[in-house]
């Protein structure tokens, strides 16, 4: 049978280990809530970060398309028109639009081989904005679209006429008349 001078010193191992698990413990609850607190900031960060590459690679290029395909100074309103509409998806690497419930905008066009009607996706891309247009999907598109302009020797005209560098003709015969 044990003494009670042994189970007294029994007793202080146990009051001594417990102390000593009891300090363990609190560090390791400092050190998860250190932890914890570290995985916080750098949980921030990685959103922040991603928010910004985001911004970067996705809305950046999309404003900038935007800017070039609007009627100057409509930018804001085109995207304002458009996302109102319609969402812009990136699927497999391409912009698309889609409905608002998610399915995607699609217009008729004819199929070269068979001659039938088809429904084709619309991009978010130049010829998807003038398709919108031109379906009369969106007809607001009309005012909100840049013309485009044609620049520089060879280039066709809104009329088709394609224009050229020099358009004086030396060799002409006068005109015989009018003053001389």
């Amino acid at each position: 049978m044990p003494t009670i001078e042994s189970l007294q010193t029994e007793i202080e191992k146990l009051r001594t280990k417990n102390a000593q698990l009891l300090d363990e413990k609190k560090r390791a609850v400092a050190d998860r809530d250190e932890v914890k607190q570290q995985l916080e900031i750098m949980t921030a960060e990685k959103d922040k970060v991603a928010k910004e590459l985001e911004r970067i690679t996705i809305h950046q290029p999309r404003l900038d398309f935007i800017e070039e395909k609007a009627a100057p100074g409509m930018a804001d309103t085109l995207l304002r028109e458009l996302t109102h509409h319609f969402d812009i998806v990136n699927v497999e690497g391409r912009d698309m639009l889609h409905h608002k419930d998610g399915t995607p905008l699609t217009i008729s066009v004819r199929d070269d081989a068979t001659g039938q009607e088809v429904q084709k996706p619309v991009a978010f891309d130049s010829a998807g904005l003038d398709a919108l247009h031109e379906n009369k999907i969106l007809t607001s598109l009309g005012h909100l679209l840049s013309i485009p302009t044609p620049k520089g020797a060879g280039s066709q005209g809104n009329r088709g006429h394609v224009a050229s560098a020099n358009t004086y003709n030396s060799k002409a015969k006068p005109s015989p008349f009018g003053l001389k």
